[in-house]
Parts: C-alpha cells; structure tokens; sequence
C-alpha cells in the first residue's frame, strides 16, 4: 500500500502542479477587513495558483448550491481534494481533505505552522469529551494581514477496518453551531 501511495505521489508532483499553502488560498477566500459585504464573489478563488481544477468554473450540486472542486499539492500536508461551496453570487466554504490521520494534540501545532507569524490564531476549542482517538476535530479562528477572521474546523478519522485514516479541513467565514461539543 505504502508503494502504490508512494507512485501515486510521484506521478501528481511530476504533473506539474506546484505546491502552494493553505495561506495563499485563505488569503484568496477570506473577505478584507475594511469591507462591509460577509463573503466574496466566485472570481476571487480563479486566481489562485496551483489547483488542479477538475472543471472550469462552478457546478449547482444536489449537496450545496454550488461547488467547484480539484486537487492541490499543499506542500507539507501534500496531495489534498479541495472543494469550494457557496451560493450563485459568493464563495462562503471549502473544505480540504488529506489522507493522513492526526490526533487532537496535532491540530494547534499544525494550523500554527500553515500561517504566518504574522497570522492572529485562537483556539475555539479542542476535541469535544465524546470523541476519541478515531475521530477528533478541533476549532481555530484564523485573521490574517488586512482580512476578516475565517474559522477552521480539523476533524480526523484514523479509519475502520484497516483503511487508511483522513483529516479535512473546513474553512467558513462564519463558526457554524454542528461544530459545537455534546454536553
């Protein structure tokens, strides 16, 4: 398995798709800070460099409104699915998948180290009583240079059955109230 993922890595990074961060599509996605509007329009993602685009332009899906989807090499989280959502006029989601499972004591360090030093990051909150070492999620509030905050919500599965374990990445302009712990 670990040579299939191994080839299957080389064959993305050889395709030409350069690496690029998570800050420079937050940066793309997160509305300015002296703005009145709460999201931005589909264009402002068109621009940024390194999404493999699985279609031009967004889709109308039976999930959400609409979507526009691809792949990304995330530098050091690697080969990731991004997906953008959000209503005809603006952008107000994505979400980033990777496979690669970590556990709650991670997120805080990892989120840090996607940003710059620069980048104000809170804590909303870490893994809720409920969840365990299979599944896990924590919350940050994320602010950067000149924007609005965006809120990431990290959930991690290490998978069942001897498959492999994911980690996605929701990023909203806004926290939503299903992020919150069962009492």
């Amino acid at each position: 398995m670990k040579k299939l993922i191994v080839v299957c890595a080389m064959l993305f990074f050889s395709s030409g798709l350069n690496a690029t961060t998570l800050e420079t599509i937050v940066k793309a996605f997160a509305v300015p800070s002296n703005e009145s509007y709460s999201a931005n329009d589909w264009s402002s993602i068109n621009g940024i460099q390194g999404i493999n685009w699985n279609h031009k332009g967004f889709r109308e899906t039976p999930s959400s409104s609409f979507t526009r989807s691809g792949k990304v090499n995330l530098g050091k989280l690697g080969l990731a699915n991004i997906t953008f959502s959000g209503v005809r006029a603006m952008v107000d989601a994505f979400n980033i998948s990777i496979d690669n499972p970590m556990t709650p004591g991670e997120y805080k360090s990892l989120v840090t180290s996607l940003f710059p030093t620069s980048a104000h990051i809170k804590t909303i909150r870490d893994n809720c009583k409920d969840e365990g070492l299979s599944l896990s999620s924590g919350i940050y509030e994320v602010t950067l240079t000149d924007k609005k905050p965006v809120y990431i919500f990290v959930e991690s599965s290490s998978g069942a059955s001897g498959m492999e374990g994911t980690t996605s990445f929701d990023i909203l302009l806004e926290p939503e109230d299903r992020w919150k712990c069962n009492p």
